[in-house]
């Protein structure tokens, strides 16, 4: 009896450990040719030079003013925000409440487009507070997704979905659909719920990941499970979490960021997504040094408050080349 039941421990040891070889074999092949069994994402573009809210260390946030300044600086893409107001306009804005855009304590979903105030003639920049605030001679106002659709027609645009509304997915659509804009924008929303109903409204417009689906792959990798996913989402857009260290207000909050930073920025996370025809963004970084580290680690491109440096960062010889051969 002792020696059958050894002999089947024997037997079973061996068959785990023969599957075990067959599934890391098969993990190992399919982590570095996924189109062996997934179909390779196609981009119309492929954004290099991004600017986060139009550049908002630069020209105030979001404002038609940021975005001509950015173009003149050679950005590749606009990343904005968007809430609805009252009367049904698309909205472009980043704070749902104004008392950091404009001083009052006015919301943009309960006030007409028409009623809002303007921005603040300086602001400082979220990411970088240590910095000088973006200042306006003149006031502005925060201008329609309408309009910046039809100034920049050409121009690839990433749109943050910023509330739980389905009214403001659909009016954002009825855009995107109206100026047949497709294939020239990103869209999604931080919120898994809210990222399902966009991926169900416009299932051919490329979308960024939620929150929870990257730490679902990322987790996923670790446990050598993503090759075998299916990916959905067409742009990885995330921070690179060392760049947040000027928020953190103690040596804890900086020591976390560091460990995040660690387990999130991975060289083989970054080549496994490119493989498979995914964009990884990081955001947003404010100096040359993240901006170069976000490339070296394998960023196809970079988000930043700064335009003008980003651009002197991109003429280094030979990273443009380098960036384009990883994609």
């Amino acid at each position: 009896v002792c020696f059958v039941l050894v002999f089947m421990g024997v037997v079973v040891m061996a068959v785990v450990i023969s599957l075990l070889g067959v599934y890391a074999l098969a993990s190992l092949t399919l982590f570095f040719f996924p189109t062996l069994i997934h179909k390779k994402k196609r981009h119309v573009f492929h954004p290099v030079h991004i600017s986060h809210r139009g550049g908002a260390g630069e020209q105030i946030e979001n404002t038609i003013v940021a975005y001509d300044n950015a173009i003149a600086h050679g950005t590749e893409m606009l990343e904005l925000d968007v809430h609805l107001s009252k009367d049904g306009q698309v909205v472009v804005v980043h704070d749902a409440e104004l008392t950091r855009l404009c001083d009052t304590h006015t919301y943009v979903a309960e006030t007409p487009y028409a009623n809002l105030p303007p921005l603040r003639s300086s602001m400082r920049v979220v990411f970088s507070p240590l910095l000088p605030p973006a200042v306006s001679p003149t006031p502005l106002r925060m201008p329609l997704l309408r309009d910046v659709f039809a100034r920049y027609p050409k121009l690839p645009i990433n749109i943050d979905i910023k509330a739980d509304s389905d009214a403001l997915i659909e009016q954002t659509a009825l855009l995107i659909e109206e100026f047949n804009r497709g294939d020239l924008t990103v869209i999604g929303s931080a919120l898994q719920s809210v990222s399902n109903r966009i991926h169900k409204r416009l299932p051919h417009v490329p979308k960024f990941f939620s929150a929870r689906a990257f730490f679902t792959y990322l987790l996923a990798f670790y446990l050598g499970l993503l090759p075998f996913l299916p990916v959905r989402e067409e742009f990885l857009e995330i921070p690179l979490p060392w760049e947040l260290r000027q928020l953190g207000r103690t040596r804890t909050h900086r020591a976390l960021l560091w460990l995040v930073d660690a387990t999130c920025m991975s060289r083989l996370f970054f080549y496994h997504m490119r493989r498979r025809g995914v964009q990884v963004l990081l955001w947003v970084l404010n100096d040359e040094t993240s901006m170069r580290r976000a490339f070296d680690i394998g960023a196809t491109g970079v988000m930043t408050d700064y335009p003008a440096m980003l651009s002197k960062v991109l003429q280094q010889p030979g990273l443009r080349a380098s960036i384009a051969s990883t994609a």
